[in-house]
């Protein structure tokens, strides 16, 4: 029987040696589960916070598309109004610098509420010296139920470090929530988040993973956040 030990292989008790090199090995254990759960109490919220803050605030942003710092020539397309490279400048009630653009903003001539928005790009602030970029092939706001549907790839990066991919988003502006059905990965520090779908609420507070969620996280990681975390230096 291999890797058994002797006491074992004779069908015998296991030794106070062998009880306490078990006991061992679990302590060990749940320290390394410890510190996991403890890292993710960390990053946890500030992806979530980091995510939805963006997410939102590009929705609330978009919700003002009347007032859009600069229109290409719009055309007539189809029964479509068309605006070409529409983009939008301003400040936030912090008084921090965003902009936002796309290659064509397209809004039907009979009377509807919704705007489809292609080659979305944004850069927003999400926090002092923090800033996320957004860049999503396609979606549409929709203005009397002030949400934005975003229904390709979206990719999101802040200066913190944190990298989102999702393929779709659902936002919800004055409910300040983000849902999406379809496959999710967040990557933060070494630590690696996906799921097949996503639900953020409370303007992020709330950050839900389901159906098939893996984490994977660093071991180099785990052992800075220990270290840190007793006052020494990490390795």
């Amino acid at each position: 029987m291999q890797g058994a030990t002797h006491n074992q292989a004779a069908g015998l008790p296991p030794s106070p040696i062998e009880r306490n090199e078990r006991g061992a090995d679990a302590f060990a254990r749940a320290r390394r589960h410890s510190r996991r759960v403890r890292l993710l109490k960390i990053i946890l919220p500030t992806l979530a916070v980091g995510m939805t803050t963006a997410f939102i605030g590009y929705s609330i942003l978009a919700s003002s598309v009347g007032g859009l710092a600069s229109i290409g020539t719009p055309s007539l397309e189809g029964g479509d109004l068309v605006m070409a490279n529409p983009k939008l400048d301003g400040f936030t009630k912090d008084n921090l610098p965003y902009n936002m653009s796309a290659a064509r903003a397209k809004q039907s001539l009979n009377g509807g509420s919704s705007i489809e928005l292609e080659e979305i790009q944004a850069r927003l602030p999400i926090g002092e010296g923090n800033w996320a970029s957004i860049n999503a092939a396609s979606g549409t706001f929709d203005k009397d139920d002030n949400t934005l549907d975003i229904t390709s790839n979206v990719t999101l990066e802040t200066t913190s470090g944190i990298v989102a991919r999702l393929q779709s988003a659902k936002v919800d502006i004055a409910a300040k929530k983000l849902s999406t059905k379809k496959p999710v990965e967040i990557e933060l520090d070494g630590t690696r988040i996906a799921a097949e779908s996503m639900q953020a609420t409370e303007g992020g507070k709330i950050l839900m993973f389901s159906d098939r969620v893996r984490v994977q996280i660093d071991p180099s990681q785990i052992r800075r956040e220990s270290a840190q975390a007793q006052g020494e230096p990490g390795e």
